[in-house]
C-alpha cells in the first residue's frame, strides 16, 4: 500500500525553505544592488509607489486568505481526514508565498531603485508575518485532526 506523506511534516518543510528564501532575498539584494548609486527620476517613484500597494495587497491576501478558505464547513465538506488536510495544505502554501512575495517585492524595489535600506524590513516583516501564519496554520491542521479523529 502506497505510504501517504503526512501534509503537516511536508507543509514544515515547505515552509523552512520559504522562511530562509526571504532571508536570501536580504542577502542578495544587499550584495548586488547594495554597490549600485541610487537611481533617480524616470519613474522610480511610482514604481516603488507600485511595489509598496502590491506588497501590501499580497500581505493583505495572505494574512486572510486561511480564514476564509479554511472555515469548519468547507474542512467538514471534503468528507474525509486526507482531503481535508490536503486543503489546508494548499491554502498554507498559497497564504506563504503571498507572504513571500512582500520580500520579493521589496528585493525589486533595491534592484530598480538601487536602494537597500527597506530590503531588511521587507524581508524581516515577512518572515515574521511567516511565523505568525506557521502558528495558524498549525491550528487548521489540528482542527482536522479533531473533526477527523479516527480516518477509516
Amino acid at each position: 500500500m502506497k505510504q501517504i506523506p503526512n501534509p503537516r511534516k511536508t507543509f514544515g518543510v515547505i515552509f523552512i525553505a520559504m522562511f530562509l528564501s526571504c532571508a536570501l532575498y536580504a542577502f542578495l539584494g544587499n550584495v548586488i544592488a547594495g554597490h549600485r548609486v541610487p537611481a533617480e527620476g524616470n519613474g522610480v517613484e511610482t514604481i516603488k509607489l507600485i511595489f509598496s500597494i502590491a506588497a501590501a495587497g499580497a500581505f493583505l491576501f495572505g494574512l486572510q486568505w486561511p480564514r476564509f478558505a479554511l472555515t469548519e464547513e468547507k474542512l467538514r465538506s471534503k468528507g474525509n481526514r486526507a482531503e481535508a488536510m490536503k486543503l489546508v495544505q494548499k491554502t498554507a502554501i498559497n497564504s506563504l508565498a503571498c507572504i513571500e512575495s512582500v520580500a520579493i517585492f521589496g528585493l525589486m524595489w533595491s534592484f530598480i531603485a538601487s536602494e537597500v535600506k527597506q530590503l531588511p524590513y521587507s524581508s524581516g516583516f515577512a518572515m515574521l508575518t511567516m511565523l505568525y501564519l506557521r502558528m495558524q496554520i498549525n491550528g487548521y491542521f489540528d482542527k482536522v485532526e479533531s473533526l477527523f479523529p479516527m480516518d477509516k
